[in-house]
């Protein structure tokens, strides 16, 4: 399926002022039956309403792209996600992985009922979806939590943070978050909203095509921004799913997308479902570089234009599975900043497989002075 974004630019009326302008002075020019030499009254009449008529143009062609997928916006866009089923999501819930531990193995299945209430700060709160049970003689037992408030405010509690109980039941000893809070989200972006659109067609039968097994995948959060489908053996399908910035998913979120491609309504019946984190490729980035003579008014400027190419590079390389480590990237990144000679030393070109993530691990940039063209 062809990229959205790698669609050309279109343009439903001509937005050359120049050609515009042209036309015009030679429609008005007939008509008078003379001609209109820059300065004249009729001309300049004229350019005033053509700035009008410029200004129609570009509503025209706005307007026009609003019935496009890859141009759509906001309440236009999701009127074209009527069409095939899909609605933004106005909020996702955080979710974290809670530990009870009892105060003493028991020689019956103890039950943590549904609904147990667990906070950081009395502020934000996680919620037991299911009654969970603990066997007889354990004492420890793992279950995922959902956040009571949609949105980010449930993101980002460390583990052990969250480990104050509401309301005790018999034998409880304490509880705490075995994983970072995360995947909530307070409204779901347009540009999620266009990707799940332009992959819904995918999902018009069962997950058997790569490309149906990535769109049920991406309905498990809109955090997920790539998702890779392949099978490493057969009869088994793997399902690879990469957050956004580039962030690997948490268990509650690889459990997600598990139990909704795993639906027996979704997954062909010999398929072998298996939902994994994305391997990470570390690489080490050493930068030298340096800046032109004519430049030297701007080295404050240009270092920290370096500064952000560096950042804007370490989110490229790590958005996409599979993207190869590309030092080539880099290099045109850094002179766009206003570099005029860059020596990478690390890191060497090196191709990734298509379920791998490569995250940056060490970086040492140094400015190395101005020298001539």
């Amino acid at each position: 399926m062809k990229n959205i974004y790698d669609l050309q630019d279109i343009e439903f009326v001509e937005m050359d002022l120049g050609k515009i302008e042209a036309e015009a002075v030679t429609m008005l020019e007939e008509e008078l039956g003379k001609p209109l030499y820059p300065g004249a009254p009729e001309r300049l009449l004229m350019l005033c309403l053509l700035s009008i008529i410029i200004q129609q143009r570009a509503l025209i062609n706005d307007t026009g792209k609003q019935n496009l997928l890859a141009f759509s916006r906001e309440t236009y866009l999701e009127r074209i996600g009527d069409l095939v089923g899909e609605e933004r999501e106005k909020h996702a819930y955080a979710y974290t992985t809670l530990k009870f531990t009892l105060s003493t193995a028991l020689n019956f299945v103890h039950i943590i009922p549904k609904g147990t209430k667990v906070t950081a700060d009395g502020l934000v709160y996680f919620e037991v979806e299911e009654d969970v049970e603990i066997p007889i003689g354990e004492t420890e037992v793992e279950t995922i939590a959902k956040c009571t408030a949609p949105g980010a405010i449930g993101n980002g509690f460390l583990p052990g943070q969250i480990n104050q109980i509401v309301k005790p039941f018999p034998f409880f000893q304490s509880v705490e978050n075995t994983t970072m809070s995360y995947g909530g989200l307070d409204e779901e972006s347009d540009d999620q909203l266009r990707q799940k659109i332009h992959e819904a067609p995918e999902g018009f039968s069962t997950a058997g095509p790569d490309g149906a097994y990535k769109y049920y995948a991406r309905k498990a959060s809109p955090l997920i921004i790539d998702v890779e489908a392949h099978s490493p053996s057969p009869g088994v399908v793997e399902v690879v799913p990469l957050l956004e910035n580039g962030d690997i998913p948490t268990d509650e979120i690889i459990e997600q997308v598990y139990e909704i491609c795993n639906s027996k309504e979704i997954r062909p019946l010999t398929d072998k479902l298996v939902v994994s984190k994305p391997p990470v490729v570390y690489y080490d980035l050493n930068v030298e570089y340096w800046i032109s003579e004519e430049n030297k008014p701007f080295i404050n400027q240009i270092n920290q234009n370096v500064i952000e190419a560096i950042s804007e590079y370490e989110l490229w390389q790590k958005s996409k599975l599979g993207r190869d480590i590309n030092p080539s990237k880099l290099i045109e990144m850094l002179m766009r900043a206003g570099a005029k000679r860059v020596n990478v030393i690390s890191p060497a070109f090196l191709k990734l497989e298509k379920t791998q993530i490569a995250h940056l691990r060490n970086k040492d940039i140094v400015y190395k002075g101005v020298e001539n063209d």
